[in-house]
């Protein structure tokens, strides 16, 4: 009997673990959305209570369906975190294409008028969010040259110091070969 309690303990933590790890790639992989959301607790914590409790029931009600419960709420997760994925990746895309788009619309704005700050510092960050620090430490640079102020100052040396340790991490990694 004990053996069947810590089974399902288990088994339910398991299955948690797996829906966490679903609703968790949204801000970790995809870095879509906020770092917390309290849904993932509440839903999370629903799952577990139901597949404890629905083992601990179907090991005595339905002892021979047992089995074919646990397979099912294992089935779920997997179709679960497969909807959430491919959510997760058209979510991410769209959100890359709009990005190109924006920074596409912002250089033909800078073709005409080359010292529009307003659009270095937002190319600054649009590149920042994408990840290619190099661009994102340039506009910043042009910014604080057209429009001096310790904001623009500020942002261009942690730009820069970012971009720095992006390059150190990939020489290391690459080092490491």
């Amino acid at each position: 009997m004990l053996f069947l309690i810590i089974y399902f303990l288990v088994f339910s933590l398991v299955l948690t673990g797996a829906f966490t790890w679903a609703l968790e790639r949204r801000w970790k992989k995809y870095l879509l959305g906020e770092t917390y959301s309290g849904h993932t607790f509440i839903w999370t914590s629903l799952i577990f209570i139901f597949s404890y409790l629905g083992n601990i029931v179907a090991s005595f009600v339905f002892p021979r369906a047992f089995v074919y419960l646990q397979l099912l709420m294992l089935a779920a997760a997997c179709i679960f975190i497969m909807i959430k994925e491919r959510g997760y990746k058209a979510e991410a895309g769209l959100l890359k294409q709009g990005l190109a788009d924006e920074i596409a619309g912002l250089r033909e704005v800078l073709k005409r008028d080359p010292s529009n700050t307003a659009c270095h510092e937002r190319l600054s960050e649009l590149f920042e969010s994408t990840g290619d620090m190099e661009a994102a430490a340039a506009h910043a640079e042009k910014a604080a040259g057209l429009d001096p102020t310790e904001k623009n100052k500020w942002r261009l040396e942690t730009l820069r110091r970012e971009a720095e340790e992006k390059r150190s991490v990939q020489n290391m990694s690459a080092g490491s070969k």
